[in-house]
């Protein structure tokens, strides 16, 4: 097999034996595993109802990103997988261990070589980019929160409800991985955006919504 990528290519061999089945794993995952080469990954989580969602998550997420069949080639699709896998396995572990914990959550993946930066989030915790010496603030990830006006109409139309603003008259987001005794009005498809940097950006932030306030304020 080779593959290409930027200026530089992996080329390998694979010979199997008791049958095909791990060299043909092998040849279609190994390269995939090495990833990007030059690229970092942050990711900030909120738990609510506890924390055992939010430190699986924290353990989790870059592990099934890193798995994912549209890793590194498409970055966007691989987020979108890796936030349903994460949530889905937890939910399982939750039902299981009757947890009720969930949690809002943003990542960002760095990709230095391709100088492009991708954010994915879930609910209320949020990433805000700083460019020009602090001169230009920009909002990454608009939260999910029932309020929103297509948030609310994709609750409804699941057969949820809103009180107060609250999804079932209990939660304030609108996007979590786990709060398992809210699904699947709760869902945990994140929105995912790719910035191209130009190196004008000063700092990349990520918060929960409770710090944001508190900075505003």
């Amino acid at each position: 097999m080779a593959r290409g990528y930027g200026s530089g290519s992996f080329y390998g061999v694979f010979d199997g034996h008791g049958g095909a089945e791990a060299a043909m794993y092998s040849a279609s995952r190994l390269f995939q595993c090495l990833g990007y080469g030059s690229g970092s990954f942050y990711g900030v989580f909120d738990g609510h109802g506890g924390a055992e969602a939010a430190m699986y998550s924290a353990s989790r997420l870059f592990q099934c990103l890193a798995e994912c069949t549209h890793y590194p080639t498409r970055p966007d699709l691989a987020l979108v997988q890796a936030f349903k896998q994460t949530d889905a396995q937890y939910v399982e572990k939750a039902k299981a261990e009757n947890l009720q914990s969930g949690t809002t959550a943003v990542v960002a993946l760095l990709l230095q070589d391709l100088k492009q930066l991708y954010v994915a989030w879930l609910g209320d915790t949020q990433a805000i980019i700083s460019r020009n010496e602090g001169k230009v603030s920009q909002l990454v990830s608009p939260p999910h929160r029932p309020n929103i006006d297509s948030e609310r109409e994709r609750i409804e139309r699941m057969g949820g409800f809103l009180s107060q603003f609250r999804v079932q008259g209990i939660l304030a987001v609108s996007r979590a991985i786990g709060a398992k005794d809210f699904k699947p009005y709760v869902c945990a498809d994140p929105d995912v955006i790719c910035l191209d940097l130009d190196g004008s950006e000063d700092f990349l932030l990520l918060a929960t919504d409770k710090l944001l306030v508190s900075l505003i304020n």
